[in-house]
């Protein structure tokens, strides 16, 4: 059929959509609402003690690439935010003030920065610290 002759069977709106490999609770469609609720799994030893590797690689990041002049105050805000997560007390305040730091003093570092945001261990102790502190951690970190 050309174009010009073809009858539409559908009705309203035509919806397409693509998913990625990764995604995560997905709905296409008008008028959807969803919920997820999901259960956090108690934070570890193991799990603190994976954070304490992150932190040490990233610091030797930090002792190899930062600025000289900027290495000991990077050395702190890397301090401050890994005591703030074994503590099990993140906020998004600290998470922000700490990158826009690097952001501007340390950029050759942001790499492995970005790495311990967005691990899996990090998440579950964000998650942990409660739904108001996880929603708005990923609203300003993704």
């Amino acid at each position: 059929m050309t174009g010009k002759n073809r009858k539409s069977n559908s009705r309203g709106d035509i919806i397409r959509a693509t998913i990625g490999d990764h995604a995560n609770q997905v709905a296409v469609g008008k008028h959807i609402v969803q919920k997820q609720i999901s259960q956090v799994g108690e934070i570890t030893e193991a799990d603190l003690d994976e954070v304490k590797k992150l932190f040490s690689d990233f610091k030797e990041q930090v002792v190899k690439k930062a600025p000289p002049e900027k290495r000991a105050a990077a050395l702190e805000h890397a301090d401050e935010l890994e005591k703030e997560l074994i503590h099990k007390k993140p906020t998004s305040t600290t998470f922000g003030y700490v990158r826009n730091w690097f952001v501007q003093y340390a950029p050759a570092v942001l790499g492995g920065l970005t790495s311990i945001f967005v691990h899996p261990i990090v998440g579950k102790i964000v998650e942990a610290a409660g739904e108001m502190a996880a929603t708005e951690f990923k609203t300003r970190f993704g």
